[in-house]
């Protein structure tokens, strides 16, 4: 009887052990993916923000070059 018992208590506190650890990897993989999640969408915004301020750039090229040809161009007349 008492045998039984305690092959009972060791086989609970054995699956309540497996449950735990099961628990803690299931938050560690979460945890994982958040982070890699976060890292990509951060580096993706990254780039977009890169490409916008590269096209700003460029729109800003382009208006003092159209600056410049109308002053060539007034300076002439």
């Amino acid at each position: 009887m008492i045998a039984q018992t305690l092959e009972f208590l060791i086989s609970e506190i054995s699956s309540l052990w497996h449950w735990g650890i099961g628990i803690i990897a299931g938050w560690g993989i979460t945890l994982t993916l958040v982070v890699v999640a976060v890292v990509l969408i951060w580096r993706r915004l990254q780039r977009l923000e890169d490409q916008v301020q590269m096209y700003r750039n460029i729109a800003v090229m382009e208006g003092r070059d159209a600056s410049l040809r109308l002053n060539k161009l007034e300076n002439r007349q």
